[in-house]
């Protein structure tokens, strides 16, 4: 039914329309966008149980065993090199006294979770390409408001332009730093990709250290500031963000400090997240791919899918 002009009353004064659509706008878009995913999940899913049915019954094997001799037989053990890398380099993110001793068994376990994952879409793309899967599901997008002055990796002109919506404590985000570094180096023609702020509230140091990447990005130095709070996430108090700032070649130290001193940076990390809440987002990273949403630390294989999709259709 229609809304009618007047929606509420609080002590008499009137809550029209108007407003009533304006607070629920976020909530409605946040709404689509869960929709539309749940379809989307829901689609591949079905698609997926088709193929993997078709095709061990061509082979005359079960499903169970047709995943064990495409994925799980070709699975290689990780070396030693490799697993005392991903223990360097998550380090971080484990229990206080973790040794690469004690967390061998979990590293390994996690590792090989994460590439038998992989075997999996692989195997499971493989299929898909080969029985000419289509889709034609309407994907749910949205313009982003621009801002001036944001930091862009990649041309001006691009085919596909990427907004990504990040918080420098957020786990997550970390492991969407490389993915954006693949997508930059293999589409640096077509695809460009735009950093927003959106400090989660849980992270209490998320909003100082997006503060400081501004001051970074008021004197060109904004990517460069980025890779390094990336790097030192589990060291973003503010003497830190100052020490970053001075490893960082070209950039004014005295500038960078009368910056964090003034209001200008914290009103731009506010205006990207009063922009984020408007378009959906809840949570990072989150993406939105010439505006269709795409939400969490998902490999590039996934956002290659994407792109691809939407360069074609150009």
């Amino acid at each position: 039914p229609a809304l009618p002009d007047v929606v509420a009353k609080i002590d008499g004064v009137d809550v029209t329309r108007a407003e009533f659509e304006e607070i629920s706008k976020a909530g409605d878009i946040d709404a689509i966008v869960k929709l539309t995913q749940a379809r989307e999940q829901a689609l591949e899913q079905y698609i997926v149980e088709k193929l993997v049915k078709a095709e061990a019954a061509k082979r005359g094997l079960s499903e169970e065993d047709l995943l064990k001799a495409e994925v799980d037989a070709k699975l290689a053990a990780p070396s030693e090199e490799a697993i005392r890398a991903f223990f360097d380099q998550n380090q971080a993110r484990m229990p206080p006294g973790s040794t690469f001793e004690s967390m061998r068994e979990q590293v390994v376990a996690a590792m090989t979770k994460g590439e038998r994952n992989k075997a999996i879409r692989t195997f499971l793309d493989g299929l898909k390409a080969a029985a000419k899967v289509q889709t034609f599901l309407p994907a749910f997008k949205i313009d982003v408001p621009a801002r001036a002055g944001a930091p862009v990796k990649g041309p001006a002109n691009a085919k596909i332009k990427i907004v990504e919506f990040s918080d420098f404590q957020c786990p997550y985000c970390t492991k969407a730093v490389d993915t954006v570094k693949q997508i930059v180096e293999a589409y640096p023609n077509d695809v460009s990709v735009e950093y927003r702020h959106f400090p989660l509230s849980f992270h209490d140091k998320a909003q100082r250290a997006a503060e400081a990447s501004e001051c970074a990005n008021e004197q060109g130095k904004f990517w460069e500031y980025h890779d390094l709070l990336f790097a030192n996430q589990s060291a973003l108090d503010e003497a830190s963000l100052t020490t970053y700032a001075g490893q960082v070649a070209g950039l004014d130290a005295a500038k960078f400090t009368a910056c964090m001193a003034a209001p200008k940076a914290k009103e731009t990390v506010q205006a990207d997240m009063k922009i984020g809440a408007s378009v959906g987002m809840s949570g990072t990273p989150g993406f939105y791919i010439n505006g269709e949403m795409l939400a969490g630390a998902l490999p590039f294989e996934e956002f290659k899918k994407r792109i691809d999709a939407a360069l074609a259709a150009k």
